[in-house]
């Protein structure tokens, strides 16, 4: 692995740099369940690197500051937060330097293609398209959920503003937007005019404010 500062594979900082990892770690964490071995505990260090370094490069910024921000937000035990579901890998993530540069590349007005019915939600976050699906034995109307255990099933959009990073460090996941599909796929039934101003609002109440996001009833 490379180092975290250098990016050198030969380097020492990654050594001094982990002890300085492993330091704030130490001071910082909030031990809940049994302590993890010194063995283990390096290792997750090294994981740790290889997050920062990672956004780090994607976002042209100190590994350290990266960590530092992480840290920063973090309020439990380190092996959970450093978790993969919080800090998955960057591949296929879509970038926008802040909401208006995102609302600039996504017609919100087209809606967004919930995962599990296929129809169009007004919500990025929580479908609300009014189709009937089958669910736990039952006919419900979908309510799928883009932050639930299953998040979009690997069909959604995963989005960083990189200018507000360093304050809201998250991965933030939506359904598909329908503006940015290729094949032109349609649903079989629209849910009615959306409203543009409506979906903005949604975003941003919902937008890198925490992992269930409130959305407009």
């Amino acid at each position: 692995m490379s180092c975290v500062v250098c990016f050198n594979d030969k380097c020492t900082c990654l050594k001094i740099k982990g002890k300085k990892m492993g330091s704030l770690l130490k001071k910082n964490e909030m031990i809940t369940v049994e302590d993890i071995t010194d063995s283990e505990r390096d290792s997750w260090i090294e994981e740790i690197a290889s997050i920062c370094e990672s956004y780090g490069k994607f976002l042209a910024l100190d590994p350290m500051l990266v960590f530092e921000a992480l840290e920063s937000k973090r309020t439990f035990w380190y092996p959970n937060y450093y978790h993969k579901a919080n800090f998955p890998d960057l591949e296929g993530v879509f970038k926008a330097r802040d909401i208006n540069d995102l609302l600039k590349k996504i017609d919100i007005s087209q809606g967004f293609r919930c995962p599990f019915c296929k129809a169009v939600s007004k919500s990025p976050y929580k479908c609300d398209s009014g189709i009937e699906v089958e669910r736990g034995g039952g006919i419900i109307k979908c309510n799928w959920k883009s932050y639930g255990l299953f998040n979009t099933l690997g069909r959604g959009l995963r989005i960083m503003l990189t200018d507000n990073f360093l304050n809201n460090p998250f991965v933030d996941e939506i359904f598909y937007p329908v503006s940015l599909e290729t094949n032109n796929a349609r649903p079989n039934q629209f849910p009615g005019k959306i409203d543009a101003q409506r979906a903005k609002t949604i975003i941003l109440n919902g937008l890198f404010r925490n992992r269930s996001p409130k959305t407009l009833k």
